[in-house]
């Protein structure tokens, strides 16, 4: 990993921080049991901002809610995170296309064993997507961590 890669990394983990501090707080929590991943929590705000129903909360990635392909990509993001790494990527939720957000997965380890992954977001507007979507699709990180979009 060159000296550049490195620091978009630490920019995008910066600015999910600092939407974190300066905004209301989006993120949720999975866990896996045997090899599906489960949402054990996600809080009002994503839930209000994606357009989600509350029933979510406890269900599979694969639902009934979200198309397949869109499911097949959390699920390698997850994994990844359940790995012990952070995974950073960019959505279009298929139940709001009008916004979109930049996200960050990490594992969570209880006395060294990962025992559940936390996604936080920042929420962007649907008319920065263009401009956002260049350096997304334009870099490593999309390469190496690969991206969900929604489609639209």
């Amino acid at each position: 990993m060159n000296k550049q890669e490195i620091e978009l990394l630490s920019l995008l983990s910066k600015m999910i921080d600092e939407y974190q501090g300066k905004n209301e707080p989006l993120y949720c929590s999975l866990k896996k049991i045997k090899d599906d991943f489960f949402y054990i929590d996600i809080n009002e705000n994503l839930l209000k901002a994606t357009g989600l129903p509350t029933e979510i909360i406890g269900m599979n990635i694969y639902n009934p809610i979200f198309p397949g392909t869109f499911s097949d990509q959390l699920y390698k993001i997850c994994e990844e995170a359940w790995r012990g790494k952070e995974v950073f990527y960019y959505v279009i939720p298929p139940t709001n296309k009008d916004t979109f957000f930049i996200c960050v997965v990490k594992p969570i380890k209880n006395e060294g064993k990962v025992t559940e992954v936390k996604g936080y977001c920042a929420q962007m507007n649907r008319n920065d997507f263009d401009q956002f979507k260049g350096l997304f699709v334009n870099t490593w990180l999309c390469k190496k961590f690969g991206s969900i979009r929604g489609p639209g």
